[in-house]
């Protein structure tokens, strides 16, 4: 049986879950892997999951709860999105200060050259943006920012694990989210610039000059003209270029036009890259359901008992176990057992693996009846028997004509059901 088995229509809420709830079921399956010790037993939460209401997910969820009943994973994954998301925090908040107090440096004289400061607080942050522009196709210059988040891995398995699933996420499209981290920083610098400029602009009183060693006053008329014209078409009262050469125009409106500048070539379209990086950079982290680990739980949740509301559990009553004298023909039923030799024979035994669908276990029966052959079924304990998983142990009994024999692998799991089930059916059994 395969999650083909299962019916569409009960995991099609597995999508719209939380994507914390994602990284939560994809944390307690890598910490099972690593034999975590949980709040409860894995296998005890999976048993009380099967008895609630609800659909497989529904199960999945609510063993998740039951096995981080203390809040640790909860809070290892809060940590992980702090470590993850934190960093790219403190950049935005560190590029506030410099870019505030780098206005400092460049106004610290009452006489400045108003395109030497104007350089200063776009020349960078536009070549920058450049180059991300031309960078876009090439994510293989991203890899140095793996090491960068590994120095901030932290020690503990619950926490490591966690925060391996959130850089996962990040990996996703690290284009993008590099992208975002580094407009956002810019966003948040550019932003300090341009308090600064306020403050300095509104307390203190400053003079404009134009000295160039190369550039005539007829190059910075130019230059003027060029930047105020995006202001110009929203109504603001640029500088009159006429007046330049003269030195008559009110610093007032120099000021105006470098706060402009910031804002209009400088933030917009920062602000217009960061919201496209954000855009394409959503987290959408998602468990991979054709993992054997999601398989084996969800086909568990999707199974029941047979004649669940009528079933009474009896006392077995075991039928002759003594296996015939025949050659056998060993297969486990849907699940394949890790100890190959676990029907303990030696000699005058054919193997066929794992029998799942009808066309195995037609297969199987055909195969032991010309041989002359008694058929040795290994039954994992841990699966439900349901009418489904029954009908192929009917179809084995009914077309074996020479019979055959049960024995119980891992016979913790339902093996009461089991005996219940085959002691009806008149078959032997072997524990």
């Amino acid at each position: 049986m395969s999650l083909e088995n299962i019916h569409p229509e009960n995991l099609s809420n597995i999508n719209t879950l939380d994507p914390i709830m994602h990284k939560k079921l994809d944390l307690i399956r890598r910490l099972e892997n690593l034999g975590f010790i949980f709040a409860i037993n894995p296998k005890v939460a999976t048993e009380q999951a099967c008895s609630s209401d609800g659909t497989p997910t529904d199960k999945l969820i609510y063993r998740a709860s039951l096995m981080d009943g203390q809040g640790k994973l909860q809070s290892a994954l809060h940590k992980g999105d702090f470590w993850i998301k934190g960093a790219g925090r403190l950049y935005a908040g560190i590029s506030f200060v410099v870019g505030f107090i780098g206005v400092f440096g460049l106004l610290s004289s009452h006489v400045i050259n108003f395109f030497y400061v104007l350089l200063g607080l776009l020349g960078w942050h536009t070549l920058t943006l450049v180059l991300w522009l031309i960078g876009l196709n090439s994510p293989s210059r991203h890899f140095g920012i793996y090491d960068v988040m590994n120095w901030f891995r932290p020690k503990s398995v619950i926490d490591s694990e966690a925060f391996d699933i959130y850089q996962e996420e990040f990996q996703q499209n690290p284009t993008w989210q590099i992208g975002k981290i580094i407009h956002r920083a810019w966003l948040f610098g550019l932003t300090g610039s341009l308090l600064a400029l306020l403050m300095l602009f509104l307390f203190k009183s400053y003079a404009f000059v134009w000295e160039s060693t190369l550039l005539s006053q007829h190059h910075f008329a130019m230059i003027l003209k060029g930047l105020g014209f995006v202001p110009d078409l929203f109504g603001f009262e640029l500088p009159n270029k006429m007046g330049l050469p003269y030195g008559d125009i009110p610093p007032a409106r120099l000021a105006m036009l470098m706060i402009l500048s910031v804002v209009v070539y400088g933030m917009i379209p920062r602000l217009c890259a960061y919201l496209l990086c954000h855009i394409n950079a959503r987290e959408r982290f998602s468990i991979d359901l054709n993992l054997y680990y999601y398989q084996n739980l969800l086909r568990t949740f999707n199974q029941s008992i047979v004649d669940k509301d009528d079933y009474t559990p009896r006392t077995p009553k075991p039928s002759k176990t003594a296996p015939s004298t025949h050659k056998k023909i060993v297969a486990t039923l849907e699940w394949a057992s890790d100890d190959a030799l676990w029907h303990g024979l030696v000699s005058d035994v054919k193997n066929l693996g794992a029998v799942d669908t009808k066309e195995d276990v037609l297969h199987l029966t055909q195969i032991a009846n010309v041989l002359h052959a008694q058929i040795l079924l290994g039954v994992d304990c841990r699966i439900l028997p349901d009418r489904g998983v029954l009908r192929k142990v009917d179809l084995i009994h009914k077309n074996s004509d020479y019979g055959m024999i049960v024995k119980f692998l891992h016979g913790d799991g339902y093996i009461r059901e089991w005996q219940d089930t085959l002691n009806e059916r008149n078959i032997e059994q072997l524990n």
